[in-house]
């Protein structure tokens, strides 16, 4: 049995999926930069600018696991969809929460950017 798909179709896909995950490992680092000097600023207190990158690493690690097992009922393509969707939301709940200045929203929004 031969293989029928050419090059140009395996390619694309995998273009894609690299800058899918280039974009996203942009916004993650945009993130935790902004999210460290937004929280010191809220805050007043500068000892809580790590608070936002932390929160970030722990929904990686909650993302990591939900998007494992969403892989497994879904496809990868839809798991990889929805972690991404997720991460988008938090991005905009971070934007959101450092315009009302908003420390707890602020926290919220980066652990769901950490999906992404």
């Amino acid at each position: 049995m031969t293989n029928t798909t050419s090059a140009p179709q395996l390619l694309d896909p995998l273009l894609q999926l690299a800058a899918a995950t280039a974009v996203g490992s942009v916004g993650l680092a945009a993130g935790g930069t902004a999210g460290a000097l937004a929280a010191a600023e809220i805050t007043g207190s500068t000892g809580a600018a790590g608070f936002p990158l932390g929160t970030l690493v722990v929904g990686s690690g909650a993302g990591a696991l939900l998007i494992s097992s969403w892989t497994r009922r879904t496809g990868r393509r839809a798991a990889l969809a929805g972690g991404y969707l997720v991460g988008t939301a938090g991005a905009i709940i971070t934007a959101a929460a450092i315009g009302m200045q908003n420390f707890g929203l602020l926290l919220a929004g980066s652990a769901a950017l950490g999906f992404a």
